[in-house]
């Protein structure tokens, strides 16, 4: 068994910066709305599995491209003596705590783990500091289609892998309503909630909000962790 050094990396920029990235409308107040929700659900997540984690947003991001940003990161943790590093976005709101109990089960069996989306991205994924290579890792084609496939053969370069089911993301304003159709759970109902005026205007199936709405009951997220420069 491998030493048991894991923590999670929650990479995810802070609710403002989310909601100017993301624009799922062009309601500034509702795609902060969207933004804060996202973060609410995957830290109480994150939370809940009792995994020390750290919070990565743009305050201690440093690079001039997304993988340059996230490789940062990731060796910035394992320089915090993590050896294993589970990382996980903000906008995959099908996300479970057994997703991520999965990977670190994985990890302790030496092995990686990844869930990948429709769209080639993924939404979460582990790395281990013995195979880890900077270079190679920031240079995938991030934020592209082809990322997904590329990350996955870059885990493997060492370890098996044992890919989590494809799971859809909140990139664009259409994936909500792909969402809703397929799901039904707190954190999509409390989306949807949101920003049911503008799904009823471009989508006529959405059901009624009321049959959508669930409780909801989150805390607010911790001081952001800082990395040393």
């Amino acid at each position: 068994m491998l030493d048991q050094n894991i923590g999670i990396l929650y990479f995810s920029l802070s609710t403002e910066k989310e909601a100017k990235r993301k624009a799922w409308t062009k309601n500034r107040k509702v795609n902060s709305q969207l933004a804060l929700q996202l973060q609410k659900h995957n830290l109480a997540l994150i939370k809940s599995t009792k995994i020390p984690f750290i919070v990565a947003d743009e305050s201690i991001q440093k690079g001039f491209s997304f993988g340059h940003k996230l490789a940062h990161c990731i060796e910035a943790s394992f320089d915090q003596a993590y050896d294993h590093i589970i990382v996980i976005g903000n906008d995959c709101p099908h996300l479970t705590i057994d997703d991520i109990f999965r990977t670190r089960d994985l990890i302790s069996k030496g092995k990686q783990n990844i869930g990948l989306t429709p769209k080639g991205g993924a939404y979460i994924f582990s790395i281990s500091k013995h195979n880890w290579n900077k270079e190679s890792f920031e240079n995938l084609s991030w934020c592209t289609p082809n990322l997904g496939a590329q990350l996955a053969q870059h885990l493997t370069i060492d370890l098996d892998l044992n890919p989590l089911p494809l799971k859809g993301d909140l990139n664009f304003f259409d994936d909500f309503s792909v969402l809703l159709s397929q799901f039904k759970n707190a954190i999509i109902s409390s989306l949807v909630s949101i920003l049911h005026f503008e799904l009823r205007v471009s989508y006529s199936s959405i059901p009624p909000i009321e049959h959508c709405l669930t409780g909801l009951h989150l805390r607010g997220p911790p001081t952001a962790l800082s990395f040393p420069s």
